[in-house]
């Protein structure tokens, strides 16, 4: 069943509802859990959502977007498996929103981007596995004051030499305590943007810079390389 739902207010949608596809247009308070959605353009399409949550959803082969927010806030969407590898598919995309939590989810093998945020500004991006996206793992454009933090990114840009991360016309970003493994690109900078939050806390973790042999010297022995690892655009 297609679900389009407009203008409801606490209301949860579970398995119970069977449903294969769900837009929800001026939603809040809204709960969507436990749901397969599969081989639609969205999974899951959320329009002037605010303070809704979506959990447990398994959105795999969508064409675009397993799960789209536009011009949303105040959401939380976590514990997900989103994966695609359909032509154009990219996992979770974010435009115009800001103020949500994108937690705990696994954004995998995309044909473009693991994680998109357009003119989304605000968000916390935490604790996600984002791994195997031909293009970037997250992609932020013209966007500024996310929190990235405690996140796996690895194996990204084996299709298009993309990116972990790659920052497009976007500042005030902080990202740190990331693991940033074997993508094709770590890292592409366009903006001021900070990559360490300083003692105790730290930076993130390259793998082509955390050994002796590639410039990571730990000579003080605080388990933080002495030097910065840099990359086009800026520096951790």
């Amino acid at each position: 069943p297609i679900y389009y739902i407009k203008d409801v207010s606490g209301q949860t949608f579970d398995a119970s509802t069977n449903a294969g596809i769900l837009y929800c247009i001026n939603c809040s308070n809204t709960i969507i859990k436990d749901l397969a959605l599969s081989n639609n353009a969205y999974g899951i399409f959320l329009w002037n959502a605010q303070n809704s949550r979506v959990e447990n959803i398994s959105a795999t082969d969508n064409a675009w977007l397993g799960i789209y927010m536009v011009s949303s806030s105040g959401n939380v969407v976590t514990g997900n498996i989103v994966s695609s590898a359909s032509d154009d598919s990219s996992g979770i995309g974010l435009e115009n929103s800001s103020n949500n939590t994108i937690s705990q989810n696994q954004i995998n093998n995309h044909r473009w981007s693991g994680l998109e945020l357009w003119s989304a500004s605000d968000n916390s991006i935490e604790e996600n596995e984002i791994s195997g996206n031909g293009a970037d793992g997250i992609y932020i454009y013209s966007s500024a004051g996310n929190l990235v933090i405690r996140n796996s990114i690895s194996a990204n840009g084996a299709i298009y030499n993309g990116f972990g991360i790659y920052l497009n016309q976007s500042d005030n970003q902080l990202i740190y305590n990331n693991n940033f493994v074997n993508n094709a690109n770590q890292a592409f900078g366009d903006g001021v943007n900070s990559f360490n939050y300083g003692l105790p806390e730290g930076g993130n973790h390259w793998s082509n810079f955390d050994a002796p042999e590639e410039g990571c010297l730990n000579t003080n022995g605080d388990a933080l390389c002495d030097r910065p690892y840099i990359f086009e655009g800026g520096q951790d």
